[in-house]
């Protein structure tokens, strides 16, 4: 037992002792939202505009270099027209896709400052991110038959990487950020469940996202 409280009172003490010295580090921490456009990796995807919003924290290595890791909401998806094959007298006809995907987000950022002014610093980035599905549906018309299916909350999981740049602006006591970020989804979207043909294809569709988002900092 003395040995349990002598352990929990070193790691109290520990834990005093580098709590500062983390905070110090902590330079922004706000929340941020902006707009979303979205599509799939295919040719003839279209643009589905959605929402991108949550929360962030930057840490700082050094005056040039930081990491910033983000809980986001995203939505995302896109339309798509696919060509199918079928035997006489059917011949070609097209299978049109509707997605609608929305995901809890988790980049993780290094953000590399171009400038050290305090007023306006622009800042180029990149990273990785996880997502966990947090529902949406899929929508397929074959033929003049349409079938659309509920995608679970926390079945699938994404990952991908994040490109992009920003500036920091201070403006008085108020400190924004504005970023426009490209991410690039590695992992398939999903896998779609349906009686109409040729559905499985959807397996190999992953997602592709460009994002303007704007921040507003608490420090």
């Amino acid at each position: 037992m003395k040995r349990l409280l002598s352990g929990v009172c070193t790691l109290t003490i520990i834990a005093c002792s580098v709590e500062p010295m983390v905070a110090q580090k902590i330079t922004d921490m706000g929340m941020k939202a902006g707009i979303d456009l979205a599509r799939l990796d295919v040719d003839n995807s279209d643009v589905k505009v959605g929402f991108i919003g949550g929360a962030f924290l930057t840490y700082s290595i050094s005056d040039m270099l930081s990491i910033q890791p983000e809980i986001l909401f995203v939505m995302k998806g896109g339309k798509f027209v696919e060509e199918i094959s079928l035997p006489p007298p059917f011949g070609v006809m097209d299978t049109h896709y509707d997605l609608r995907l929305n995901y809890l987000e988790i980049p993780v950022l290094i953000k590399f400052n171009l400038l050290m002014g305090e007023s306006f610093k622009p800042s180029i980035f990149a990273g990785g991110y996880f997502a966990i599905e947090a529902g949406g549906t899929a929508a397929v018309e074959f033929a003049g038959s349409k079938a659309e299916q509920s995608i679970d909350p926390f079945k699938y999981t994404d990952c991908g990487l994040i490109f992009g740049a920003g500036v920091d602006m201070r403006l008085g006591t108020v400190k924004l950020t504005v970023d426009v970020r490209y991410d690039l989804g590695l992992r398939d979207a999903f896998t779609v469940n349906t009686t109409l043909n040729d559905i499985q294809k959807i397996r190999q569709v992953k997602t592709r996202s460009a994002s303007i988002v704007i921040g507003y900092s608490f420090n």
